[in-house]
């Protein structure tokens, strides 16, 4: 019982989460984490056949778009400077 006049807590300071067990990574900001390690299976081929899936022209195309956009940041950087 409190004495008169005595003064009882009326909010309670929140505990803190407790620490991730050491298999998780927190994300910044958030209440998620991640797994530090996992597994990747495979689609059932070796990877040296992955490239049998390739196409050579989209990759030509590609590396052609890739080369167009930094030709044109280039000469936006000499309009704007």
């Amino acid at each position: 019982m409190p004495f008169k006049g005595e003064r009882l807590p009326v909010a309670f300071k929140i505990q803190e989460a407790p620490p991730l067990p050491a298999h998780l990574l927190p994300l910044p900001g958030e209440e998620w984490a991640l797994w530090r390690c996992s597994g990747l299976r495979g689609a059932g081929f070796s990877a040296s056949g992955v490239l049998r899936l390739s196409v050579p022209d989209c990759t030509a195309a590609a590396d052609r778009l890739l080369d167009a956009e930094g030709e044109l940041r280039e000469a936006h950087k000499c309009l704007v400077n």
